[in-house]
């Protein structure tokens, strides 16, 4: 495997949108899509408000919601999404916690990653400490503890009105099934395809679109090799170099 990190074009966000903008745009027009699902907001600049502007620019206000788990990601993102009214970020985790621990301590490929040529990866050595420290929130942190108490201090104040709990992924999954939803997975590293897993069990027959991001990194790597081998899937754009997929599950 290779380090993310040495990926010449490493990003948070979705790189070589217009292609995607274009084929987003279309399928919207066609009357397909009025329901958004994603997992990852981060600050809410990246994927979201693509996808958001899309909508935008048609004057079309989807039912749109963006699942993020970090507290200081979700009130940062709550700003820079605020134009976008029809966008709801909700603070909360997308699967269990002690789900995404248990997927990341058996996941072979984690395990045994330098049997992987040419998929990118996180935390040198050992990328299954990396995104354990990940969920747990860790690399959020300030290297100065007065500002995490100060933000602690926040966050609790924030969370008996705002934090959403545990699972929000099956549980919006559910709600949204037979809406037809557009799905995009961005969550952290090490759950992609525990998160794509979800989406597949919970959805079952049920029609929907897919937006997977990072189809290179051990993120979605699994996730795409499903997609491109079921025939069930139409894959409506890709972009390997920039390493993002938009596909439809059409039966």
């Amino acid at each position: 495997m290779e380090q993310y990190t040495n990926k010449k074009t490493s990003s948070a966000s979705m790189e070589n949108i217009s292609l995607l903008y274009d084929s987003l745009k279309k399928e919207i027009l066609s009357g397909q899509i009025d329901t958004v699902i994603e997992s990852g907001t981060f600050l809410g600049l990246g994927s979201t408000s693509t996808i958001a502007q899309v909508f935008s620019d048609l004057n079309r206000r989807p039912q749109f919601l963006t699942l993020e788990a970090s507290w200081i990601n979700w009130t940062k993102a709550r700003k820079n999404l605020k134009k976008y009214q029809f966008v709801n970020p909700v603070w909360g985790k997308s699967v269990p916690r002690d789900e995404a621990i248990a997927f990341i301590q058996n996941d072979e490929l984690l395990k045994n990653h330098k049997n992987y040529a040419n998929i990118y990866i996180d935390g040198g050595d050992d990328p299954t400490a990396f995104y354990l420290r990940e969920i747990s929130g860790e690399f959020g942190l300030s290297r100065f503890s007065f500002i995490n108490k100060y933000y602690k201090k926040k966050e609790e104040k924030d969370r008996p009105e705002f934090f959403q709990g545990e699972n929000l992924l099956r549980k919006y999954l559910l709600k949204f099934k037979h809406k037809n939803p557009l799905i995009l997975l961005d969550s952290c590293g090490g759950i992609g395809f525990l998160e794509f897993n979800i989406v597949i069990g919970t959805m079952k027959d049920a029609p929907f679109y897919l937006i997977l991001d990072d189809i290179n990194h051990i993120k979605h790597f699994w996730s795409y090799e499903h997609i491109k081998n079921d025939p069930s899937f139409r894959i409506i754009t890709l972009n390997t170099d920039a390493g993002w997929v938009f596909a439809q599950k059409i039966r």
